[in-house]
Protein backbone atom coordinates (compact mmCIF):
# COMPACT_ATOMS: atom_id res chain seq x y z
CA UNK A 1 0.00 0.00 0.00
CA UNK A 2 1.33 3.41 -0.89
CA UNK A 3 1.74 6.07 1.74
CA UNK A 4 -0.90 8.78 1.40
CA UNK A 5 0.61 12.01 0.19
CA UNK A 6 -1.93 14.29 1.84
CA UNK A 7 -0.90 16.14 4.98
CA UNK A 8 -2.49 14.77 8.13
CA UNK A 9 -2.57 18.22 9.68
CA UNK A 10 -1.96 21.69 8.42
CA UNK A 11 -1.12 23.40 11.65
CA UNK A 12 2.14 24.98 12.68
CA UNK A 13 4.08 22.89 15.21
CA UNK A 14 2.18 19.67 14.66
CA UNK A 15 1.81 19.73 10.89
CA UNK A 16 3.39 16.73 9.24
CA UNK A 17 3.02 14.70 6.07
CA UNK A 18 3.07 10.94 5.94
CA UNK A 19 6.52 10.96 4.40
CA UNK A 20 7.87 13.29 7.08
CA UNK A 21 6.31 11.06 9.71
CA UNK A 22 8.24 8.11 8.35
CA UNK A 23 11.41 10.17 8.08
CA UNK A 24 11.34 11.19 11.73
CA UNK A 25 13.62 9.32 14.13
CA UNK A 26 10.61 8.29 16.23
CA UNK A 27 8.96 6.70 13.21
CA UNK A 28 11.91 5.02 11.60
CA UNK A 29 12.01 1.36 10.80
CA UNK A 30 12.37 0.77 14.51
CA UNK A 31 8.71 1.82 14.62
CA UNK A 32 8.95 3.75 17.84
CA UNK A 33 5.77 5.52 18.82
CA UNK A 34 6.72 8.75 20.56
CA UNK A 35 4.15 9.54 23.21
CA UNK A 36 3.68 12.11 25.92
CA UNK A 37 1.42 12.04 28.93
CA UNK A 38 -0.67 14.86 27.51
CA UNK A 39 -1.19 13.47 24.02
CA UNK A 40 -4.96 13.27 23.59
CA UNK A 41 -6.19 9.70 23.31
CA UNK A 42 -7.54 10.38 19.83
CA UNK A 43 -3.98 11.08 18.65
CA UNK A 44 -2.73 7.86 20.14
CA UNK A 45 -5.51 5.93 18.43
CA UNK A 46 -4.76 7.59 15.10
CA UNK A 47 -1.05 6.91 15.43
CA UNK A 48 -1.63 3.29 16.36
CA UNK A 49 -3.92 2.92 13.38
CA UNK A 50 -1.27 4.45 11.12
CA UNK A 51 1.33 2.00 12.37
CA UNK A 52 -1.08 -0.89 12.01
CA UNK A 53 -1.98 0.22 8.49
CA UNK A 54 1.66 -0.17 7.50
CA UNK A 55 2.15 -3.36 9.52
CA UNK A 56 4.22 -1.69 12.23
CA UNK A 57 2.03 -2.84 15.13
CA UNK A 58 4.30 -5.62 16.30
CA UNK A 59 7.27 -3.30 16.75
CA UNK A 60 5.70 -0.34 18.54
CA UNK A 61 7.57 0.97 21.54
CA UNK A 62 5.99 3.71 23.61
CA UNK A 63 8.29 6.49 24.73
CA UNK A 64 7.49 9.59 26.76
CA UNK A 65 9.46 12.28 24.97
CA UNK A 66 7.39 15.00 23.38
CA UNK A 67 4.70 17.35 24.58
CA UNK A 68 1.74 18.20 22.42
CA UNK A 69 -0.86 20.80 21.79
CA UNK A 70 -4.57 20.21 21.60
CA UNK A 71 -6.41 18.79 18.64
CA UNK A 72 -6.92 21.49 16.04
CA UNK A 73 -9.74 19.83 14.15
CA UNK A 74 -12.81 19.03 16.21
CA UNK A 75 -14.00 16.32 13.85
CA UNK A 76 -11.02 14.23 14.99
CA UNK A 77 -12.77 13.80 18.30
CA UNK A 78 -15.19 11.41 16.64
CA UNK A 79 -12.41 9.13 15.37
CA UNK A 80 -13.30 5.60 16.31
CA UNK A 81 -11.38 2.36 16.37
CA UNK A 82 -11.18 0.94 12.87
CA UNK A 83 -11.51 4.30 11.13
CA UNK A 84 -9.60 4.79 7.91
CA UNK A 85 -6.65 7.16 8.04
CA UNK A 86 -7.14 8.31 4.47
CA UNK A 87 -9.36 11.17 5.65
CA UNK A 88 -8.03 11.56 9.17
CA UNK A 89 -5.94 14.53 10.23
CA UNK A 90 -3.72 14.21 13.26
CA UNK A 91 -0.48 15.85 14.23
CA UNK A 92 2.71 14.39 15.58
CA UNK A 93 4.99 17.21 16.45
CA UNK A 94 8.11 18.71 15.05
CA UNK A 95 9.78 15.52 13.89
CA UNK A 96 13.21 15.79 12.35
CA UNK A 97 14.19 14.47 8.97
CA UNK A 98 17.01 11.96 9.40
CA UNK A 99 18.65 13.31 6.24
CA UNK A 100 20.30 16.29 7.89
CA UNK A 101 23.49 17.29 9.63
CA UNK A 102 26.69 15.28 9.29
CA UNK A 103 26.26 11.83 7.76
CA UNK A 104 29.44 9.73 7.91
CA UNK A 105 30.04 7.22 5.12
CA UNK A 106 32.44 4.41 6.08
CA UNK A 107 34.21 1.93 3.85
CA UNK A 108 33.08 -1.71 3.91
CA UNK A 109 36.25 -3.76 4.44
CA UNK A 110 36.17 -7.12 2.68
CA UNK A 111 38.56 -9.91 1.81
CA UNK A 112 39.65 -10.63 -1.75
CA UNK A 113 36.52 -12.73 -2.31
CA UNK A 114 34.18 -9.90 -1.34
CA UNK A 115 33.30 -11.26 2.10
CA UNK A 116 32.70 -8.48 4.62
CA UNK A 117 35.15 -8.31 7.52
CA UNK A 118 32.47 -7.87 10.15
CA UNK A 119 34.92 -7.28 12.99
CA UNK A 120 36.67 -4.45 11.18
CA UNK A 121 33.40 -2.94 9.99
CA UNK A 122 32.06 -2.99 13.54
CA UNK A 123 35.15 -1.16 14.82
CA UNK A 124 34.88 1.45 12.08
CA UNK A 125 31.20 2.08 12.82
CA UNK A 126 31.82 2.20 16.56
CA UNK A 127 34.24 5.11 16.03
CA UNK A 128 31.46 7.00 14.27
CA UNK A 129 29.10 6.68 17.24
CA UNK A 130 30.09 10.04 18.68
CA UNK A 131 28.40 13.39 19.33
CA UNK A 132 28.14 15.48 16.19
CA UNK A 133 27.79 12.59 13.79
CA UNK A 134 24.09 12.73 12.99
CA UNK A 135 23.77 9.55 10.93
CA UNK A 136 25.74 6.72 9.38
CA UNK A 137 25.63 6.25 5.60
CA UNK A 138 26.32 2.55 5.20
CA UNK A 139 26.95 0.93 1.83
CA UNK A 140 27.22 4.17 -0.06
CA UNK A 141 29.63 4.61 -2.93
CA UNK A 142 32.41 4.72 -0.32
CA UNK A 143 30.96 1.53 1.11
CA UNK A 144 31.28 -0.09 -2.36
CA UNK A 145 27.70 -1.35 -2.30
CA UNK A 146 27.68 -2.09 -6.01
CA UNK A 147 30.53 -4.60 -5.55
CA UNK A 148 28.77 -6.59 -2.83
CA UNK A 149 26.32 -9.47 -3.11
CA UNK A 150 22.91 -9.22 -1.53
CA UNK A 151 24.06 -11.62 1.20
CA UNK A 152 27.12 -9.53 2.05
CA UNK A 153 25.06 -6.36 2.13
CA UNK A 154 22.78 -8.04 4.66
CA UNK A 155 25.79 -9.00 6.77
CA UNK A 156 27.09 -5.44 6.70
CA UNK A 157 23.69 -4.06 7.72
CA UNK A 158 23.42 -6.55 10.57
CA UNK A 159 26.82 -5.49 11.91
CA UNK A 160 25.81 -1.82 11.81
CA UNK A 161 22.47 -2.49 13.51
CA UNK A 162 24.14 -4.51 16.27
CA UNK A 163 26.87 -1.91 16.76
CA UNK A 164 24.69 1.19 16.80
CA UNK A 165 21.70 -0.32 18.65
CA UNK A 166 19.52 2.58 17.58
CA UNK A 167 21.83 5.32 18.88
CA UNK A 168 22.29 6.84 15.41
CA UNK A 169 20.04 6.76 12.35
CA UNK A 170 21.34 4.21 9.86
CA UNK A 171 20.94 5.07 6.18
CA UNK A 172 21.70 2.37 3.61
CA UNK A 173 21.98 2.30 -0.17
CA UNK A 174 19.56 0.07 -2.05
CA UNK A 175 21.12 0.75 -5.43
CA UNK A 176 21.19 -2.02 -8.04
CA UNK A 177 21.20 -2.41 -11.81
CA UNK A 178 17.75 -4.01 -11.85
CA UNK A 179 14.66 -2.43 -10.35
CA UNK A 180 13.48 -5.70 -8.83
CA UNK A 181 16.87 -6.20 -7.18
CA UNK A 182 16.69 -2.69 -5.73
CA UNK A 183 13.22 -3.49 -4.37
CA UNK A 184 14.55 -6.64 -2.70
CA UNK A 185 17.44 -4.68 -1.19
CA UNK A 186 15.05 -2.02 0.10
CA UNK A 187 12.92 -4.70 1.75
CA UNK A 188 15.99 -6.37 3.24
CA UNK A 189 17.07 -3.06 4.75
CA UNK A 190 13.63 -2.34 6.15
CA UNK A 191 13.31 -5.78 7.69
CA UNK A 192 16.75 -5.43 9.26
CA UNK A 193 15.73 -2.18 10.94
CA UNK A 194 17.51 0.61 9.06
CA UNK A 195 16.12 4.13 9.20
CA UNK A 196 16.33 5.33 5.62
CA UNK A 197 17.48 4.51 2.12
CA UNK A 198 19.73 6.02 -0.50
CA UNK A 199 18.77 5.22 -4.07
CA UNK A 200 20.95 5.93 -7.11
CA UNK A 201 20.03 5.30 -10.76
CA UNK A 202 22.67 2.62 -11.32
CA UNK A 203 22.92 1.45 -14.92
CA UNK A 204 25.06 -0.19 -17.58
CA UNK A 205 23.11 1.17 -20.52
CA UNK A 206 22.30 4.90 -20.31
CA UNK A 207 18.90 5.58 -18.77
CA UNK A 208 16.22 8.01 -19.88
CA UNK A 209 14.51 10.35 -17.44
CA UNK A 210 11.31 8.32 -17.63
CA UNK A 211 13.19 5.12 -16.85
CA UNK A 212 14.81 6.74 -13.83
CA UNK A 213 11.49 8.12 -12.60
CA UNK A 214 9.78 4.74 -12.87
CA UNK A 215 12.71 3.09 -11.10
CA UNK A 216 12.30 5.44 -8.13
CA UNK A 217 8.53 5.06 -8.18
CA UNK A 218 8.77 1.27 -8.11
CA UNK A 219 11.34 1.10 -5.33
CA UNK A 220 9.57 3.75 -3.25
CA UNK A 221 6.35 1.80 -3.61
CA UNK A 222 8.00 -1.34 -2.22
CA UNK A 223 9.02 0.14 1.14
CA UNK A 224 7.79 2.45 3.85
CA UNK A 225 11.27 3.78 4.54
CA UNK A 226 12.12 7.39 3.70
CA UNK A 227 14.28 7.64 0.59
CA UNK A 228 17.04 10.04 -0.36
CA UNK A 229 17.70 10.59 -4.06
CA UNK A 230 21.34 9.61 -4.51
CA UNK A 231 22.60 11.88 -7.27
CA UNK A 232 26.15 10.77 -7.99
CA UNK A 233 26.88 11.40 -11.67
CA UNK A 234 30.58 10.56 -11.33
CA UNK A 235 29.63 6.92 -10.67
CA UNK A 236 26.23 6.50 -12.36
CA UNK A 237 26.95 8.74 -15.38
CA UNK A 238 23.38 9.98 -15.12
CA UNK A 239 22.63 13.67 -14.62
CA UNK A 240 19.31 14.64 -13.07
CA UNK A 241 17.50 17.65 -14.46
CA UNK A 242 15.83 19.91 -11.92
CA UNK A 243 12.48 18.93 -13.41
CA UNK A 244 13.17 15.24 -12.83
CA UNK A 245 14.33 15.88 -9.27
CA UNK A 246 11.11 17.79 -8.59
CA UNK A 247 9.03 15.00 -10.09
CA UNK A 248 10.71 12.27 -8.03
CA UNK A 249 10.50 14.48 -4.93
CA UNK A 250 6.73 14.31 -5.33
CA UNK A 251 6.73 10.60 -4.48
CA UNK A 252 5.32 10.22 -0.96
CA UNK A 253 8.31 8.74 0.85
CA UNK A 254 11.06 10.46 -1.15
CA UNK A 255 12.15 13.14 1.31
CA UNK A 256 15.73 14.14 0.53
CA UNK A 257 18.41 14.72 -2.08
CA UNK A 258 22.13 13.99 -1.86
CA UNK A 259 24.22 15.47 -4.61
CA UNK A 260 27.72 16.87 -5.22
CA UNK A 261 28.29 20.43 -4.09
CA UNK A 262 28.51 22.81 -7.06
CA UNK A 263 31.84 24.33 -7.97
CA UNK A 264 30.38 27.75 -8.74
CA UNK A 265 27.77 29.99 -7.09
CA UNK A 266 26.70 27.49 -4.41
CA UNK A 267 24.21 29.88 -2.79
CA UNK A 268 22.43 30.74 -6.02
CA UNK A 269 22.35 27.13 -7.15
CA UNK A 270 21.05 25.91 -3.78
CA UNK A 271 18.31 28.52 -3.60
CA UNK A 272 17.21 27.91 -7.20
CA UNK A 273 16.94 24.16 -6.61
CA UNK A 274 15.35 24.58 -3.20
CA UNK A 275 12.56 26.66 -4.79
CA UNK A 276 11.62 23.78 -7.12
CA UNK A 277 11.32 21.14 -4.40
CA UNK A 278 8.63 20.55 -1.78
CA UNK A 279 8.70 22.51 1.45
CA UNK A 280 10.74 20.67 4.05
CA UNK A 281 12.54 18.56 1.45
CA UNK A 282 16.14 18.01 2.56
CA UNK A 283 18.85 19.11 0.11
CA UNK A 284 22.28 17.90 1.19
CA UNK A 285 25.69 17.76 -0.40
CA UNK A 286 28.71 15.54 -0.96
CA UNK A 287 32.16 16.30 -2.46
CA UNK A 288 33.94 17.00 0.81
CA UNK A 289 36.39 19.53 -0.60
CA UNK A 290 33.56 21.75 -1.91
CA UNK A 291 30.81 21.21 0.62
CA UNK A 292 31.44 24.01 3.14
CA UNK A 293 30.15 26.80 0.90
CA UNK A 294 26.99 24.85 0.01
CA UNK A 295 26.26 24.17 3.66
CA UNK A 296 26.83 27.79 4.58
CA UNK A 297 24.39 28.62 1.76
CA UNK A 298 21.68 26.57 3.48
CA UNK A 299 22.34 22.92 2.67
CA UNK A 300 20.61 20.51 5.04
CA UNK A 301 23.23 17.79 5.21
CA UNK A 302 26.87 16.95 4.62
CA UNK A 303 27.21 13.42 3.24
CA UNK A 304 30.85 12.93 4.05
CA UNK A 305 33.46 10.45 2.89
CA UNK A 306 36.16 11.76 5.21
CA UNK A 307 33.86 11.63 8.26
CA UNK A 308 33.70 7.87 7.80
CA UNK A 309 37.38 7.60 8.68
CA UNK A 310 38.13 10.88 10.51
CA UNK A 311 34.93 11.71 12.40
CA UNK A 312 36.31 14.11 15.03
CA UNK A 313 37.76 16.79 12.72
CA UNK A 314 34.74 16.39 10.44
CA UNK A 315 32.46 17.11 13.39
CA UNK A 316 34.59 20.15 14.24
CA UNK A 317 34.25 21.44 10.67
CA UNK A 318 30.50 20.85 10.72
CA UNK A 319 30.21 22.62 14.07
CA UNK A 320 31.97 25.64 12.60
CA UNK A 321 29.59 25.62 9.64
CA UNK A 322 26.57 25.39 11.95
CA UNK A 323 27.80 28.38 13.94
CA UNK A 324 28.62 30.32 10.79
CA UNK A 325 32.19 30.63 12.06
CA UNK A 326 34.03 31.41 8.82
CA UNK A 327 37.42 31.61 10.54
CA UNK A 328 37.14 28.13 12.04
CA UNK A 329 35.71 26.68 8.85
CA UNK A 330 38.66 28.04 6.86
CA UNK A 331 41.15 26.82 9.48
CA UNK A 332 39.88 23.24 9.51
CA UNK A 333 39.39 23.20 5.75
CA UNK A 334 43.07 24.14 5.40
CA UNK A 335 44.01 21.19 7.61
CA UNK A 336 42.07 18.90 5.30
CA UNK A 337 43.53 20.40 2.10
CA UNK A 338 46.28 17.76 1.62
CA UNK A 339 43.59 15.08 1.89
CA UNK A 340 41.35 16.96 -0.54
CA UNK A 341 44.29 17.11 -2.95
CA UNK A 342 44.74 13.35 -2.65
CA UNK A 343 41.00 12.84 -3.18
CA UNK A 344 41.12 14.73 -6.44
CA UNK A 345 44.29 13.04 -7.63
CA UNK A 346 43.53 9.42 -6.74
CA UNK A 347 39.79 9.37 -6.04
CA UNK A 348 38.37 9.54 -2.54
CA UNK A 349 37.74 5.78 -2.30
CA UNK A 350 41.40 4.83 -2.68
CA UNK A 351 42.44 7.54 -0.24
CA UNK A 352 40.06 6.57 2.56
CA UNK A 353 41.14 2.95 2.26
CA UNK A 354 44.74 4.12 2.66
CA UNK A 355 43.78 6.26 5.66
CA UNK A 356 41.85 3.41 7.28
CA UNK A 357 44.83 1.11 6.90
CA UNK A 358 47.22 3.74 8.23
CA UNK A 359 44.99 4.20 11.28
CA UNK A 360 44.91 0.41 11.83
CA UNK A 361 41.13 0.38 11.50
CA UNK A 362 41.45 -2.53 9.09
CA UNK A 363 43.78 -4.21 6.66
CA UNK A 364 41.80 -4.04 3.48
CA UNK A 365 42.02 -3.01 -0.14
CA UNK A 366 39.31 -1.68 -2.44
CA UNK A 367 37.46 -4.37 -4.40
CA UNK A 368 39.19 -5.36 -7.63
CA UNK A 369 39.60 -4.17 -10.29
CA UNK A 370 40.17 -1.01 -8.21
CA UNK A 371 43.77 -0.91 -7.01
CA UNK A 372 45.06 0.69 -3.82
CA UNK A 373 47.28 3.75 -3.92
CA UNK A 374 50.81 2.75 -4.84
CA UNK A 375 53.31 2.40 -2.00
CA UNK A 376 55.44 5.24 -3.35
CA UNK A 377 52.65 7.67 -2.32
CA UNK A 378 52.38 6.29 1.22
CA UNK A 379 54.34 9.16 2.74
CA UNK A 380 51.83 11.66 1.37
CA UNK A 381 49.06 9.78 3.20
CA UNK A 382 51.06 9.88 6.43
CA UNK A 383 51.82 13.60 6.11
CA UNK A 384 48.22 14.49 5.25
CA UNK A 385 46.96 12.58 8.27
CA UNK A 386 49.60 14.18 10.50
CA UNK A 387 48.57 17.70 9.44
CA UNK A 388 44.96 17.09 10.43
CA UNK A 389 46.00 15.44 13.69
CA UNK A 390 48.36 18.24 14.68
CA UNK A 391 45.87 20.95 13.77
CA UNK A 392 43.22 19.27 15.91
CA UNK A 393 45.63 18.88 18.85
CA UNK A 394 45.70 15.13 18.44
CA UNK A 395 41.91 14.80 18.30
CA UNK A 396 41.62 13.52 14.73
CA UNK A 397 41.90 9.85 15.62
Amino acid sequence: MKIPSVPYLAERRWAITASELLAGPGFSSRKRLVRSTNVPEVYMLAMKQFLHLYKFTDKVILQEELSTTSISNSKNASLSRGSSLDNVSFNMGNTTNIFQGLSAFPITPTDSDGKVNTGALGRIIERLDMPGVDSIGLLGSTGTYIYLTRHERKRAIDVAIQTLRGRKPLIVSAGALRTDDAQHLAKDAEEAGVDGLLLAPVSYFPLTEEEVYQHYESVAGSTTLPICIYNTPSTTHFTFSDALLARIAGLPNVVALKQPAPTNEPKGRHEALRAKLPSGFSVGYSADWLVADSLLAGGSAWYSVIAGVLPAPSVALMDGIRRGDDVEVKRISALFQPIWDLFQEFGDLRVVYALANELDLCKAAPPRPILPIAALHHNRIVLALAKVNEGMNGRST
